[in-house]
């Protein structure tokens, strides 16, 4: 059986019982005892409480109760046992299980006060965090469907990989080409830069020439 179904039908059984009906317990399972018959159960009865109760006030997140409900008929089950003369017996007589109903009780009025003080807006917030994370799951699923009826799952990342290094390299041959274009332009400037040496005359060598013509 299911732990939360198991859960609320103890709470179902605490909400109805009654008065002098006694109480034992059997592998989280709660049940009437039908005839008096003096049975040293506390200890199974002492797990089914605790294990009913917490279960149930862990549901705060769980958006398909209504957890206002739920903490009402908590509220409910809890005065039944202190109703119970079967369990105020075991009350009176057991410190443990006092502590243990008494940690159950505190706990559920934690619970309960953090509850009731949540603002409208929280809970709206709340809700709406449920739904984002649903809508985004659906997506997620729907993508996963779509690729794989257009046999697009047995994409191959190396391709990509492939291609990317293609063109990392088409982008460096690019670059080596404009230096070498680079190189020979600052090799053209030089050139035109220089003077032919054969051109370059001494001041003596031109007056020389001048006397010759004059005489």
């Amino acid at each position: 059986m299911d732990l939360t179904d198991l859960a609320f039908g103890n709470l179902r059984f605490l909400l109805e019982l009654e008065k002098d009906e006694i109480i034992l317990s059997n592998r989280r399972n709660f049940y009437k005892q039908d005839e008096f018959v003096q049975v040293d159960n506390i200890q199974e009865l002492e797990h089914t409480l605790y294990f009913t109760f917490n279960h149930l006030l862990r549901m705060g997140n769980n958006h398909e109760i209504n957890f206002k409900e739920l903490l009402n008929e908590i509220d409910d089950a809890i005065n039944k046992v202190y109703e119970n003369e079967h369990f105020q017996e075991l009350l009176e007589g057991d410190d443990d299980f006092t502590l243990l109903v008494g940690d159950i009780d505190h706990r559920f009025r934690d619970v309960k006060d953090e509850f009731l003080n949540k603002t409208i807006c929280n809970r709206l917030m709340d809700q709406f965090v449920h739904f984002s994370e649903t809508i985004g799951k659906f997506m997620r699923v729907n993508h996963l469907v779509l690729m794989e009826l257009n046999g697009l799952d047995d994409y191959d990342e190396e391709e990509e990989e492939e291609d990317g290094d293609e063109d990392y390299e088409e982008e460096e041959e690019g670059d080596e080409d404009y230096e070498e274009e680079d190189d020979e332009e600052d090799d053209d400037e030089e050139e035109e830069g220089e003077e032919n040496p054969n051109l370059i005359y001494s001041d003596a060598e031109e007056s020389e020439g001048d006397d010759k013509k004059d005489n």
